[in-house]
């Protein structure tokens, strides 16, 4: 997933945090947004594709709820109404993970963090940089922490492995 959004981000020339405006990236990926006192949501026509975001939610927060929609917009079709439970369950999974990653790059999120000493302090970082609440940036960087952690046991798991495979 990170790679897609890496991807997504760099064909529509994004490349730093102060680039992640919803409006700019609604409009490079021909999708139209509209802001009103409703629930977010995403609606796929066959012609177009709308992204309607809560306009009583805070910025932040309508930043989330964009990327989470964004999602549905790039890798959903149809409706949830008559979907089964478990899909829908599956899908709102998925974007939830997407908004994550859409609204902290991976690809722009290590020079932030590089910046901060004390994991509070990354906290606030990202939450600033990227325009997202504390709880979202926490939820990200405890994300990206595990991910590190886990290529770093791979990387031990795989030279142990082929020490003992040498005397084999």
């Amino acid at each position: 997933m990170e790679d897609y959004v890496q991807k997504m981000y760099e064909s529509i020339d994004i490349y730093k945090p102060e680039q992640l405006d919803m409006e700019t990236i609604a409009s490079r990926l021909g999708v139209s947004l509209i802001l009103e006192e409703t629930n977010s949501r995403c609606m796929d026509t066959y012609e177009d594709c709308f992204i309607f975001i809560d306009s009583r939610l805070s910025d932040q927060q309508q930043f989330e709820e964009f990327c989470h929609e964004l999602c549905h917009a790039m890798w959903h079709m149809g409706t949830q109404r008559n979907m089964p439970l478990p899909y829908m369950l599956y899908q709102e999974w998925k974007a939830e993970g997407f908004m994550l990653q859409a609204a902290v790059p991976s690809f722009m999120l290590e020079s932030v963090i590089s910046k901060a000493h004390y994991k509070h302090e990354a906290v606030a970082l990202i939450s600033k940089t990227f325009g997202i609440t504390e709880d979202t940036a926490f939820k990200r960087l405890k994300q990206h922490l595990l991910k590190v952690q886990n290529h770093e046991l791979n990387e031990q798991f795989q030279y142990k492995m082929k020490r003992i495979y040498r005397y084999l």
